[in-house]
């Protein structure tokens, strides 16, 4: 079993996701761009100065996230931008849902 918590068990994760690649980025392109899309979906029912700059916000990070995948960079940073998604589209839909009257 890998330790993710120590500098060897990063690189032996990192080797690993870069062997099985394909089936990664199927899975990264497919659950970012739901996830999302799900926040877009409560920031537009607020029609607000902040839900506009969580809008841009939220399609920003989620294109450039799919364009490293399309792009095929490494691994490494595909994972950082899917980390990355997956945490501004939940600030996004957590934000907007406390700005609903």
């Amino acid at each position: 079993m890998m330790n993710i918590l120590t500098q060897e068990g990063r690189v032996a994760i990192l080797e690993k996701a870069e062997q099985t690649r394909l089936g990664w980025l199927a899975i990264i392109i497919t659950s970012q761009s739901i996830c999302g899309s799900i926040a877009i979906c409560f920031i537009c029912q607020n029609d607000s100065t902040i839900n506009t700059i969580l809008l841009s916000l939220v399609a920003a990070i989620n294109m450039g996230s799919n364009a490293l995948v399309v792009a095929q960079a490494p691994m490494k940073y595909v994972l950082l931008g899917f980390v990355a998604t997956l945490l501004i589209s939940i600030i996004g839909t957590i934000v907007s849902l406390a700005l609903i009257p």
